[in-house]
């Protein structure tokens, strides 16, 4: 009541970059039309999905992205996160590092 939202974060609902709605739900929230959300304030959590990084790099370079490591081992990550098994850490981090390099951003 009274209280301004001031942030949104999409995480903890499965892998939101596994979920095209995700980007939907990007578009209606930074839509000046609909809730005006500066994309500066809106966060995504992954565990690396290389395709969605991109695609959220490409369509919303400004939204926040944060990585969830699990793991910094490869076989106790692979147990953790079975789709380190498609996208290891590895090809994760480059994508990451091109992320930072095209957008500024960390």
């Amino acid at each position: 009541r009274g209280q301004k939202v001031d942030g949104i974060s999409l995480m903890g609902m499965g892998e939101p970059l596994g979920n095209p709605k995700v980007f939907d739900a990007l578009r209606i929230l930074s839509s000046p039309e609909l809730f005006g959300f500066s994309t500066r304030r809106l966060n995504v959590s992954t565990v690396g999905v290389i395709p969605g990084i991109v695609k959220l790099t490409k369509e919303f370079p400004q939204v926040n992205l944060a990585f969830s490591l699990h793991s910094p081992f490869t076989e106790e990550r692979n147990r953790l996160v079975p789709l380190n098994r498609m996208f290891p850490m590895k090809d994760v981090f480059d994508v990451l590092d091109e992320r930072i390099r095209t957008t500024g951003r960390r």
